[in-house]
């Protein structure tokens, strides 16, 4: 994946681009609804933040599993590809580790929110290997707060990855 934070407070310690990495389990409900968990990590360095905003120059490491559920409507666009669209709720835990000795300032929490994405499933027109495909997703989640402050740390994440239909 590929995630774009929403906030520039913490675009401005962590930087704007991460590298998520995400799994995800999808089944079919009825003919055209489907239910989908997803769960990713990622880690990243940058420098500490105040709880006003304001920037320091303390290391600091952020780990986040954001996880997330969704209720989705597939629909087919042409022979071997399938569009979707969906929402549901995110439930992320985020860790903040700044690097100062002798001093426990970890910041580690829950936080919740929702999302919206879309994509499309393309899947392999071989007949030997045709449960499998490359899934491709825009999805943009709202968490409501990081660091019991206003900083929303969702934002767009660009998904491309292999599934395996089972």
């Amino acid at each position: 994946g590929y995630l774009w934070t929403a906030e520039k407070d913490f675009k401005s310690y962590y930087g704007k681009d991460r590298y998520p990495v995400f799994i995800f389990y999808d089944r079919d409900l009825f003919s055209h609804i489907s239910a989908e968990i997803s769960a990713g990590f990622m880690s990243r360095s940058g420098k500490l933040r105040t709880l006003s905003g304001a920037g320091t120059g303390i290391s600091s490491t952020m780990t986040l599993v954001p996880v997330a559920a969704s209720l989705d409507y597939n629909f087919g666009i042409v022979r071997h590809v399938k569009g979707f669209v969906g929402a549901g709720p995110d439930y992320w835990y985020i860790n903040e580790s700044p690097d100062i000795t002798g001093y426990d300032l970890n910041t580690k929490d829950w936080v919740g929110g929702y999302h919206g994405h879309a994509g499309v499933w393309l899947y392999n027109e071989d007949p030997d290997y045709a449960d499998w495909g490359v899934k491709i997703e825009g999805n943009y989640s709202k968490i409501d707060r990081f660091g019991k402050n206003d900083i929303d740390i969702g934002g767009w994440i660009f998904d491309v990855g292999f599934f395996y239909r089972f």
